[in-house]
């Protein structure tokens, strides 16, 4: 068994499971991301008790608002935060909007491709039939006699009685009974 690269044609399925495959590779790097952010969050200090004004809605601590609070409270040694605390909420939630909106279109295409491979496996089903039709003809074309195999196969391809007799060299009899041996058995089939 030999692999030869030197054919560099690729079909439409290599190039869908090429899409597939990125589209995995993609997934895995997005999971991968939000499970080290959400590691980072994990990793920081426990915050202290809250304050006065430093819960949320529900009760609970605003852990960007406590962050604040310890920077706030930090010897100024320490540098500057990126972004200000007010602006963290913001975009953190703009960070989890364009992951759910990514995730979306994740999904969308996740439905599409299913919808594509169900459109394949029903080509793939087709084709196999008339593959099983062409080879329950062929049979047919060998079951006949080992003379009259040329004249069978010439029959199903639709030559007349007069083209076969002249090429197969058979009597003009001969090969009208061929022809209608093989218009009988495709008459029979349909």
């Amino acid at each position: 068994m030999q692999l030869s690269l030197g054919d560099p044609s690729l079909g439409w399925r290599e190039g869908l499971l090429a899409l597939i495959l990125g589209v995995v590779v993609y997934m895995v790097w997005l999971l991968w991301r939000m499970r080290r952010i959400s590691r980072r969050d994990v990793a920081a200090p426990a915050p202290q008790e809250p304050r006065g004004g430093l819960l949320d809605d529900l009760g609970r601590v605003d852990p960007v608002v406590v962050h604040a609070a310890e920077q706030a409270a930090a010897p100024e040694n320490q540098p500057e935060p990126a972004w200000p605390a007010e602006n963290r909420s913001f975009a953190q939630e703009a960070f989890m909007e364009g992951v759910e909106r990514e995730m979306e279109q994740m999904r969308e295409e996740v439905d599409s491709l299913r919808g594509a491979l169900a459109a394949l496996r029903e080509e793939i089903s087709s084709l196999r039939e008339d593959l099983q039709q062409e080879i329950h003809s062929s049979r047919a074309a060998q079951n006949a006699s080992p003379l009259y195999s040329d004249a069978m196969q010439m029959a199903i391809l639709g030559h007349d009685a007069l083209t076969i007799s002249e090429r197969c060299g058979i009597a003009r009899a001969e090969a009208e009974l061929v022809v209608a041996l093989v218009k009988n058995k495709e008459g029979g089939r349909s």
